[in-house]
């Protein structure tokens, strides 16, 4: 069957997990001694890779992160979208009028 409509989800389009992962990163931060607000992670790292993210913080910190945290950020962050991540307003009801089989 040939495509007729694909959505990509370009993040805050169906979701929202930039929030939640910046928020946790902040947090995160905090308990290895680096305080940078919620606000401030959003600015330096969002639509940054991993290790471009790495690198900044690392230079902020003034030393190497620990061995475990970027697999504890990410089991982390993987059972906060469970807990918290909401489809962005009005998305169900856009999908919903889509008149192709999904």
């Amino acid at each position: 069957m040939p495509w007729n409509l694909a959505i990509l989800d370009c993040d805050g389009v169906l979701v929202d997990t930039e929030a939640i992962a910046n928020r946790l990163f902040s947090v995160m931060l905090g308990e290895i001694g680096l305080q940078i607000s919620h606000k401030e992670t959003l600015h330096l790292f969002m639509g940054r890779s991993m290790s471009a993210v790495t690198s900044l913080v690392e230079e902020r910190l003034g030393r190497s992160l620990p061995p475990t945290f970027a697999s504890e950020f990410f089991a982390r962050m993987c059972a906060a979208f469970r807990d918290e991540l909401r489809p962005m307003p009005g998305v169900i009801a856009a999908l919903d009028r889509i008149a192709v089989p999904t």
